[in-house]
């Protein structure tokens, strides 16, 4: 009778590269045979690994000898592909190892998605290579407030064991909410050229909000900009607020909230979501949108990547408007040129 578990260690925490796999394999009913075991990732061979290594917890288990552990050191886990699954099962035997762990899959993913930067249409993409149950939040919970992404109060309500199952959040979070995944947790986000992005988002507010859907873009602009001053920075920021204090990201994510748009953002803001941009696993642009999916998915994208959500284009801006948005996207001019040239750098283009 075969009998194995198997589980992942690394330093996720310190997003280190290295991953260590390790466990155990024998058959009880031959003990001294040793097993070859097939690492597979999404179904292809890796690595063939024999269970033959020594380990003083196997014997105090009874299971024979203990000369039946294996492990394996995945050097550099950013070669392997963005979504991997990973199982391992006997040569030549469909009999497949256990997961001690608390999934098979090495990472969980975080799809930052800023309002009006293509996300809807990239969000499906990343979606169809996982199963419904793992994205956070569900079609369900979605549908409860209309098909749209529900307030971060009620995610951050969720208990530690609720949301380990999640192998996906996406939404209109801030940065600081990959902490409600287990590590390590890869960021995808998108920025978009600030004005053009400004613009779009007027558009659908006037469209589709009852407070301005009688205002034209101009108008808006004059009564109501400084509610979308610098929104992509906000969403980097390092500082969040519960009510009316600062609190520092860790379990304490009740309440956050961006820096309200009232108070203006300074240079030091911008250092600190420049510094997070940084660290972010893979920064697109949208007018490469197209080349930034082949890059995260690894297959021509070109032909099924639609454009959603997409705010038409009826109205002409004038210079004075255009200027009047610029004063007000300073900072999302800094962040997306350096999301270019991340895009520019993790894409060889």
């Amino acid at each position: 009778m075969h009998e194995g578990f198997y589980q992942f260690r690394g330093n996720f925490y310190d997003k280190k590269n290295q991953v260590d796999i390790l466990g155990w394999a024998w058959d009880s009913a031959n003990p001294t045979k040793k097993l070859d075991l097939d690492l597979l990732v999404n179904g292809n061979i890796l690595a063939n690994i024999r269970a033959e290594s020594l380990d003083e917890k196997l014997i105090a288990k009874g299971i024979g000898d203990g000369k039946y552990a294996f492990s394996y050191t995945i050097a550099d886990a950013t070669k392997l592909p963005l979504f991997c699954d990973f199982a391992i099962k006997l040569s030549n035997d469909p009999f497949t190892l256990k997961n001690n762990g608390l999934r098979s899959y090495l990472n969980s993913y975080f799809f930052l998605h800023i309002p009006k930067t293509g996300g809807t249409s990239l969000r499906q993409l990343l979606e169809e290579r996982l199963a419904t149950c793992d994205i956070l939040p569900d079609p369900l919970c979605m549908r409860r407030f209309n098909g749209l992404y529900p307030p971060p109060e009620v995610l951050t309500s969720l208990s530690r064991l609720e949301r380990v199952k999640f192998r996906m959040l996406r939404g209109h979070y801030h940065y600081d909410f990959q902490h409600l995944l287990p590590p390590p947790c890869i960021i995808i986000t998108v920025l978009r050229e600030p004005v053009e992005r400004t613009i779009s988002h007027i558009r659908m507010l006037t469209r589709d909000s009852k407070e301005f859907n009688h205002s034209t873009i101009a108008q808006f602009v004059d009564e109501h900009i400084e509610q979308l001053d610098n929104f992509q920075t906000r969403f980097f920021c390092k500082q969040v607020y519960q009510r009316n204090d600062a609190v520092e990201i860790d379990d304490k994510l009740q309440g956050q909230k961006f820096i309200p748009t009232d108070i203006p953002l300074n240079d030091k803001d911008c250092e600190d979501a420049l510094g997070k941009l940084r660290a972010i696993d893979y920064v697109g642009v949208q007018d490469q949108l197209e080349g930034f999916a082949d890059l995260l998915l690894g297959t021509d994208t070109a032909k099924t990547l639609g454009q959603l959500n997409r705010s038409p284009a009826c109205e002409e801006i004038d210079d004075k408007t255009v200027q009047k948005i610029e004063r007000h996207v300073e900072y999302d001019r800094v962040l997306y040129n350096e999301a270019k040239r991340l895009y520019e750098e993790k894409s060889g283009h």
